[in-house]
């Protein structure tokens, strides 16, 4: 009787100790690379709700779905715009992509430009914010939803002049 009480004691002392010895994944050689996209259904793209969660995660296909602003982009990349950006002289990173922002290449350090924009009321982002170094970029991201304003590219027109 004591034989397998004796074993079960220590079987459950290894496993514990392996599990215990095992190290935290931000000490692992290991590296996540996460989703493709935010619209997996393992991240936000899920039809349904998950149970148990708190979180949603049908949050991609909800916005894409019914969010006035999921067709927002498709104006970014009609005629016009595509005019306007030819004019600026920007090189748009991904024209058929979908999302709440464009990259554009702006050929010019956007961390001065950003700082021309927000004297003109706008807020801009340079590529800067994105990159771990902090270092001048000529790439900047544009919020699609709030790039609907002329206003806004007549501003960025006057700033790259």
């Amino acid at each position: 009787m004591r034989t397998p009480l004796l074993l079960a004691t220590i079987l459950s002392l290894t496993c514990s100790a392996a599990v215990w010895g095992a190290p935290l994944p931000q000490n692992t050689p290991d590296k996540s690379l996460g989703v493709a996209t935010c619209a997996s259904s393992l991240c936000h793209g899920a039809v349904e709700p998950w149970k148990d969660s708190h979180v949603l995660q049908t949050e991609y296909f909800t916005w894409s779905r019914m969010d006035k602003h999921a067709r927002a982009y498709s104006v970014l990349t009609n005629t016009r715009s595509q005019e306007i950006a030819r004019k600026l002289g920007a090189r748009v990173f991904a024209e058929d992509a979908q999302g709440m922002f464009l990259w554009a290449d702006l050929g010019t350090d956007t961390n001065a430009l950003a700082t021309r924009l927000f004297d003109a009321g706008y807020l801009a982002a340079p590529g800067s914010l994105f990159c771990p170094s902090q270092l001048p970029s000529t790439w900047m991201r544009f919020n699609v939803a709030s790039s609907q304003n002329p206003a806004m590219w007549r501003a960025l027109q006057k700033a790259l002049a």
